[in-house]
């Protein structure tokens, strides 16, 4: 017997299977006499009492199908205790730390021109004594949201 007695096989049958093994035959070989064994069927249709069928997948397979749990993730760098980590990894760490800080987009303060007050006030009717009212602006809270960008209150 071939492989190429088996044929093609259809995609239809191993469609949603995933497949990670094969068989295949090699030229027949002659070996030595063996001994051989007469059972008794324990019934009398002749039929055996138990049948093995191997059947057999990969742990990549079986896992794909959520058989077997899969292998944990490991723990981000970010969230693992400080002490325990090995010198590649602290440095990997860094790494990352200054790469963020890096790509952190930096914000220009920009300075504005306040508007003053052109209100007068007269006390009396003489020229001489004017005085000038103006309010001072209140001075707004600077608040970053968690990108480093200043929001502004408008209401």
């Amino acid at each position: 017997m071939s492989t190429s007695d088996f044929g093609n096989i259809p995609e239809k049958a191993l469609k949603g299977r995933a497949l990670s093994h094969q068989t295949i035959l090699r030229a027949p070989e002659v070996i030595p006499k063996t001994t051989q064994l007469t059972c008794r069927y324990m019934n009398n249709d002749r039929k055996p009492f138990i049948t093995f069928k191997f059947k057999y997948r990969s742990k990549a397979a079986l896992q794909s199908l959520l058989i077997i749990p899969r292998n944990p993730s490991p723990v981000p760098l970010e969230d693992r205790d400080g002490d325990i980590l090995t010198l590649e990894e602290s440095h990997e760490l860094l790494r990352r730390h200054r790469e963020r800080e890096d790509a952190a987009p930096s914000v220009k303060r920009e300075r504005f021109k306040r508007e003053r007050s052109s209100t007068a006030v007269m006390e009396d009717q003489d020229d001489d004594n004017v005085s000038f009212v103006s309010a001072k602006r209140r001075r707004l809270p600077i608040t970053l949201n968690e990108d480093g960008i200043e929001i502004v209150d408008l209401t």
